[in-house]
């Protein structure tokens, strides 16, 4: 069975993102960019329009947010590997799992 190490990047500063996406894209073929508001969870991060995802690089957005209708414009732009959501938001989830796979995105759910 194959292991693919898939770091973390959970940041609030964009050029602190950018330093840790690269040095991790060295290394790992999958990175996880943690993105928070501050409503859903205490802190916030890094902005989605704030970033650039690292290329040759798969990239998955882990999308900790109250109101993650108010960020799929932004989603899409950055064309990422795979979007995960949180059940616990309480939106209709499934217009965004449709965008996405339109726009050649994976979805996922965080139970």
């Amino acid at each position: 069975m194959a292991v693919t190490i898939a770091p973390a990047v959970l940041t609030a500063e964009p050029k602190q993102f950018a330093e840790l996406a690269q040095t991790f894209s060295a290394f790992a073929g999958r990175l996880q960019i943690d993105i928070t508001d501050g409503v859903f969870t205490p802190n916030s991060t890094v902005q989605l329009k704030d970033i650039k995802l690292p290329e040759g690089v798969a990239c998955d957005l882990h999308m900790m947010v109250s109101r993650p209708s108010d960020h799929i414009a932004d989603i899409i732009a950055l064309h990422p590997s795979l979007c995960i959501f949180h059940a616990e938001t309480g939106e209709n989830l499934l217009p965004l799992f449709e965008q996405l796979k339109s726009a050649g995105i994976k979805a996922g759910l965080a139970l």
